[in-house]
């Protein structure tokens, strides 16, 4: 069984009307736990004899990236004008493994980046740039 590191992964934005013209967000440092959740809806009726559910619609969740915050890099720029303005356009997750990487699996999703951030400002430790970018809709893998 082989193991996965992140190692290579890449994640880009791209236009507002469909998955075309991706860009990646230079100096990605991590990207979180990319999740789906099914709620519960409780289809129990009188002759039940214990709670009954069905999973209802998957509510996708948000992708905290971390990135060394250059503030005159027009990407990140971009990043902190979409969450001002709650941008929502389309997103590209690449996913490599082996020596060399090799693309082995792309996500595209439709989001908006709920938060933006830079800092912390110190001495000897580079600034970062935190956000998040909720998912609207689910991901496509290929």
């Amino acid at each position: 069984m082989a193991k996965q590191l992140g190692r290579g992964t890449k994640i880009y934005w791209g236009d507002t009307t469909g998955a075309t013209n991706f860009v990646a967000i230079p100096q990605v440092s991590s990207v979180g736990e990319i999740r789906k959740t099914s709620p519960r809806v409780a289809v129990t009726d009188l002759d039940s004899t214990a709670e009954e559910y069905l999973g209802g619609l998957p509510d996708p969740q948000t992708i905290a990236v971390q990135a060394l915050w250059d503030p005159l890099n027009a990407n990140h720029q971009q990043m902190d004008t979409d969450q001002r303005n709650a941008t929502v356009r389309y997103f590209k997750v690449e996913v490599y493994r082996g020596t060399p990487l090799t693309l082995i699996r792309t996500g595209t999703f439709q989001g908006y980046v709920s938060e933006f951030a830079s800092g912390p400002f110190e001495n000897q430790n580079p600034v970062n740039m935190p956000m998040v970018i909720q998912l609207s809709g689910d991901i496509t893998w290929t």
